[in-house]
């Protein structure tokens, strides 16, 4: 059963434009419009009998914006929230939150790049044998799976000769001008799951080293690394052979 409610609350809001500025951001010399928002609150309920229900919304919120004209998306923003909850028992919450915000437009990877990719890496791995990545269309990008070959059991230190697979990977990868990756951490369904995830997560770090140290083109806020450990199989685990494949290690690609 669903006891989720949701309150559409109005708000007054004035905006005042404060000129612009030329900042030096890391992609060049920008000129940034400032804009400020300030936001009130004064919201009262009419009529309720759930306690869990606000019954008065008060405060204010202001945003201060570094409008980027050229990619149409703010470049930075300083937030700041001030809201008291009064509920109709008297009892009363605050919140005090403040944020600072960077933006970066997002470049989607095109059906026309995912199959580039894709491309590249069948033939770079079209020579020799051994195992090579597998490579299938996400939803959020492109996905290079590597199977369970980087690790010894138990281990989250990446084998000598499994640097020469993350290799070919990068090369395409650095060829292809990729510049925002996801490491993902699998394991099977053997052990604990907070082992499993542990060691998911261990691996995917050192896999996500690996691409820095050795990318000519990766940086470290451009690469994010997680465990899933045993959540996400994507193959039986009622088999050996199922849950070997379940032991692996996934590079989504997210943006060029």
């Amino acid at each position: 059963m669903n006891t989720g409610i949701t309150l559409r609350i109005p708000l007054e809001v004035e905006y005042e434009y404060k000129g612009s500025r030329t900042v030096d951001t890391n992609d060049g010399i920008k000129t940034l419009h400032s804009i400020i928002a300030n936001y009130r609150i004064n919201y009262e309920v009419k009529s309720t009998s759930l306690d869990s229900v606000p019954q008065k919304l008060f405060g204010f919120a202001t945003a201060k914006y570094l409008w980027d004209e050229v990619e149409g998306i703010p470049w930075f923003s300083a937030e700041e929230y001030n809201l008291i909850v009064v509920y109709p028992g008297g009892k009363t919450q605050e919140f005090d939150i403040r944020s600072k915000t960077f933006y970066k437009k997002v470049k989607k990877l095109t059906t026309k790049k995912k199959d580039s990719v894709s491309d590249a890496i069948a033939k770079a791995f079209n020579t020799g044998e051994g195992p090579r990545p597998m490579v299938k269309k996400h939803r959020r990008g492109l996905s290079i799976e590597i199977p369970d070959i980087l690790f010894d059991f138990n281990s989250s230190e990446l084998k000598s000769d499994s640097e020469e697979i993350l290799e070919k990977v990068i090369a395409v990868l650095d060829e292809q001008q990729i510049s925002r990756l996801e490491v993902i951490g699998h394991t099977d369904s053997t052990g604990s799951d907070s082992y499993n995830m542990n060691l998911s997560k261990n691996r995917a770090k050192s896999v996500a080293k690996f691409l820095l140290e050795e990318s000519k083109r990766l940086k470290n806020d451009r690469v994010a690394y997680k465990g899933l450990g045993s959540t996400r199989p994507a193959y039986s685990n009622n088999t050996a052979k199922g849950r070997q494949m379940n032991r692996r290690v996934e590079i989504l690609v997210l943006e060029k």
